[in-house]
């Protein structure tokens, strides 16, 4: 035993000691099921049969109780002859011969029971030795065996006798033992062993407190669990000490072998019936109702509670739940599936009855596989929406499987797949899009509610399927007449989402449309709302105000993770990048522990953006890789461009070419050229190809931004100006005028209002000027940047700055300048801190011609076609797509052009083949 009960065994010697001077005491050893009282007793047991002390040594006779055979009579008598410690007993040939004597079923006649006692205690008489009678279990001790140890007890009266009974800790109530023992006129001791505390665990491990206050709270302190568990995480991987163990220890330690057999152990000392109510409350979530405990087990409740005392007292549980919820799946994992699943579906019907909430009641529907009950169905559809909008999709799914698997009704069953739908774009949304077409089927064909419908919109637009969304929403606008109030909400927020992302779709859906909706709106309305603000032309002052309102919301869930999604994109296009980092910051690390794939994901990807425009690389490159992470590329749908944007445009700050090579030419779907989400994509591959020298190629991706935002009726923010962006290739090119041109459109377009724009558009004009201009105008850019600027700007702006003021003949300022450029891009997480910073500073001289190429090389027609989508980005399956060749024409093609230009690799392409006319849009 992991305690050996030194200071009771002890008390039992100096016990023993009282006997042989007279004193004659009757001893009850109590405590816990499997406390270790078996073992206590057998230890004193050879200790009193040890030869010393005056005159002879005790005879020591031991028997054991046992609940299954306390109908078998003499029993245990028969175990006390046998058990005597050196067979001094003496001739017992007349008690055999009784107690062979053949019995009537039922009790034995009083002249057998008043023979066997007489014999027994003849017998111990003439032994003329002290007797010592250890019982284990004694209250299932047999009526006649007990009728006659008590009656040699009395008969011999003699005071050099010692009775030392266990207490089982079952059956009957704990007095009961001591009660049945008064008629034997002597003096009774209790001796009752305790749970262990933690000094006590802790002093016999010789290890750390921390380290015994874990076991102690898993086990409640019983020897038998804390032995099984402590000897477990002796055995935790790589050799931990004990000493360094936490509370994952432990709890892995619970899962092990060496435990579970412990449990089983004490449960079958327990009793069949005090395990069932622990099976039955394992079952039952934390603070069941007593009554509903109670019916699961088949028992009243007065017998029920007794039930749970008894395991309380083992210290299985604590204030009537599990202690450590590892038990109860051990418990549940020890049953027999078949007997589990009758058990889930017992514990679903009283729960039903009891008046349970839909979820607690169909988890147990699900565990059980299902049920006939008329009821079962319309519980499951219940329980599946509550869980989708608690932000519990995994759950919802589960529920909606059973139903689909138990229902034959097609609008049901269409209900149930639109719901699946639902749940499963948060958790898994390639699962969702495998099940979208046959609701959006459904739909069409009006096995679905208006409801259930509108509930498409936001997979379809996900997806891409922007037809089909607008199709759906048309479908319920036809019945407005019919809709109810939350109906009309969601079609007004689904006609709000079609025109934030599918602008093309609805350009009849006006200002004053967008701006007004119905009264009382949702979250989903307001979701919706926010985003088409930020998105026009003149976003209005409030949207701000909303934003901040949103997120300070409750926790996420299905109506409120959109708003919340909506709200950071307005911060982030005010440039309210501080509040935005907070409250990104804490919703991210809330759908992380709340495991929501989707949320994560998105979440992941709006704090990467802010890390990208607030200058913090590094956090901008973890965040996008997060969210690529837990949401897989496809699974993104069109969405895809934000997180793989971000990365391209942070790996490219910091200076990473090569590793953007892997990602620029990264299949997107065709249908994100339909919605503002193109943007980040078609940034970031101009970003790119400006970075790698392909200017041309990257002026043709900011010039589309520029087209689609104007076709579109779409602002864009401060970090995505475009006109900034085609400045800086321009710059890079040679064409400082055509730059001007740009940066001062762009300062025209925002009316001079733009405070953290203004920095960047004076860096771009001071690097496109010459003379004593260029210094002012760097002068000018730092300091605005300094005010409301960040950091990596700033560092962009000083290195400039550095060489209008090297070329004004100033080389200590100019040092000292640098130094702090330098200093500020390595602080932001650039890597290649002279390649990246030279970007937007080259010096200006004469301007070039404005279609001007480089020679091809000798480059075939073909080639050259090949050549120009590589250039650009495109990727091998792509080309081949575009050019209708097989790829692998496509490949040996790169290998004939690398070869003729000089290059190795992909990136190295652009920086020799500018974009040429090949069709390219």
């Amino acid at each position: 035993m992991f305690v050996a009960h030194e200071d009771q065994l002890e008390r039992l010697t100096n016990l023993l000691a009282q006997a042989r001077l007279g004193a004659g005491p009757v001893v009850v050893v109590g405590g816990p099921v499997g406390s270790g009282k078996s073992t206590l007793l057998r230890a004193f047991a050879e200790r009193a049969a040890e030869p010393g002390g005056e005159g002879p040594s005790p005879l020591v006779m031991t028997g054991s109780g046992d609940p299954e055979e306390r109908s078998v009579p003499f029993g245990v008598l028969r175990q006390l002859l046998h058990g005597s410690t050196d067979g001094g007993l003496g001739d017992d040939q007349e008690l055999r011969r009784l107690l062979r004597e053949p019995m009537p079923t039922g009790a034995p006649p009083q002249r057998l029971l008043h023979e066997a006692a007489l014999a027994f205690t003849a017998l111990v008489t003439g032994s003329g030795r002290p007797l010592v009678v250890v019982l284990d279990d004694a209250r299932f001790v047999d009526s006649p065996s007990w009728h006659c140890l008590t009656a040699m007890l009395r008969r011999v009266r003699r005071p050099r006798t010692l009775l030392l009974a266990a207490d089982s800790g079952q059956g009957a109530p704990p007095d009961a033992l001591r009660r049945s023992l008064r008629t034997l006129e002597s003096q009774c001791h209790t001796l009752d062993l305790p749970l262990l505390p933690v000094e006590t665990v802790a002093e016999q491990l010789g290890s750390a407190r921390a380290v015994a206050a874990e076991a102690v709270a898993a086990t409640g302190g019983h020897p038998l669990l804390l032995e099984a568990l402590l000897m477990e995480l002796g055995a935790v991987p790589d050799g931990m000490p004990l000493a360094e163990a936490g509370p994952e220890d432990v709890s892995r330690a619970m899962t092990g072998d060496g435990f579970r057999r412990a449990l089983t152990a004490l449960l079958r000392r327990c009793g069949e019936t005090t395990a069932d109510v622990l099976r039955a409350r394992a079952a039952l979530e934390p603070g069941a109702r007593p009554a509903v405990l109670a019916e699961l087990a088949g028992l009243d409740e007065l017998t029920c509670a007794w039930h749970l005392r008894l395991a309380e007292s083992a210290g299985l549980l604590r204030k009537g739940d599990f202690r450590h919820p590892a038990v109860p799946r051990l418990l549940l994992g020890e049953t027999a599936p078949e007997e589990r699943r009758r058990l889930h579906a017992r514990a679903a019907q009283v729960l039903y009855a009891d008046g349970a909430p839909p979820r607690a009641v169909a988890r147990h529907l699900v565990e059980a596989g299902g049920t006939d009950a008329p009821w079962a169905l319309s519980l499951l559809h219940e329980a599946a929406e509550r869980a989708t909008a608690e932000g519990e999709p995994q759950a919802a799914v589960d529920y909606v499987r059973l139903l689909g698997r138990s229902s034959s009704d097609e609008r049901q069953l269409a209900a149930a797949s639109a719901l699946r739908v639902r749940a499963e774009w948060q958790v898994d949304p390639v699962q969702a899009l495998r099940h979208l077409p046959e609701v959006v089927h459904a739909s069409r064909e009006g096995r679905l509610s208006a409801r259930d419908t509108l509930s498409l919109v936001s997979p379809l637009l996900w997806f891409g399927h922007f037809e089909d969304a607008s199709d759906a929403i048309q479908r319920v606008a036809a019945e407005q007449d019919r809709l109810t109030h939350t109906e009309r909400s969601l079609l007004y927020a689904s006609r709000l989402w079609l025109s934030a992302l599918y602008p093309a779709a609805v350009r009849e859906l006006g200002r004053q449309e967008v701006a007004s909706g119905p009264a009382g709106a949702d979250s989903q309305v307001e979701a919706a709302l926010l985003l088409a603000l930020v998105l026009c032309p003149e976003s209005p002052a409030g949207a701000e105000m909303a934003a901040e309102r949103a997120l300070r919301r409750g926790t996420l869930d299905e109506r409120t993770v959109m708003l919340c999604v909506s709200a950071l994109v307005a911060l982030i296009h005010q440039g309210r990048l501080d509040l935005a980092r907070t409250s990104c910051d804490r919703l991210v690390a809330e759908a992380a522990r709340r495991g929501i794939p989707m949320w994560h994901g998105l979440l992941a990807a709006l704090r990467a953006e802010i890390a990208l425009y607030g200058g913090e690389l590094d956090d901008a490159v973890r965040f996008a890789r997060t969210a690529l992470e837990v949401v897989p590329a496809e699974a993104w749908g069109v969405r895809i461009a934000v997180p793989l944007g971000i990365l391209v445009q942070a790996l490219v700050a910091r200076g990473d070419y090569e590793e953007v090579d892997a990602l620029i030419g990264a299949e997107v779907p065709d249908a994100l050229f339909q919605s503002p989400i193109a943007f980040y994509h078609l940034q970031a591959r101009g970003r790119y190809l400006l970075a790698v020298g392909g200017y041309r190629a990257a002026l043709k991706e900011f010039q589309l931004m520029g087209e689609l935002a104007a076709q579109w009726g779409v602002a864009l923010p401060g970090h995505m100006a475009w006109r900034l962006d085609m400045a800086r290739a321009h710059l890079a090119a040679g064409q400082p005028m055509r730059a001007r041109e740009l940066v001062y459109a762009e300062l025209g377009r925002t009316g001079g209002d733009d405070a953290q724009g203004r920095g960047p558009a004076l860096r771009l004009l001071a690097a496109a000027a010459d003379g004593e201009s260029r210094l002012e105008l760097y002068q000018q850019a730092c300091e605005a940047l300094r005010a409301t600027g960040t950091a990596l700007e700033l560092a962009h702006a000083l290195a400039g700055l550095a060489d209008a003021q090297r070329a004004a003949g100033n080389a200590a300022a100019a040092a000292v300048t640098l130094a702090e450029s330098h200093r500020l891009a390595r602080a932001c997480g650039v890597r290649d801190v002279e390649r990246v910073l030279s970007a937007d500073r080259t010096a200006v001289g004469p301007e070039a011609e404005e279609g001007s190429e480089p020679a091809a090389a000798g480059l075939s027609e073909a080639e050259h076609r090949v050549a120009a989508l590589a250039a650009a980005g495109f990727s091998n399956r792509r080309i081949a797509s575009r050019l209708f060749i097989t790829v692998s024409t496509v490949e040996q093609h790169l290998t004939r052009i690398y070869r003729k230009l000089g290059v190795t690799r992909r990136g190295e392409l652009a920086t020799v083949y500018p974009l040429v006319d090949a069709g390219i849009g």
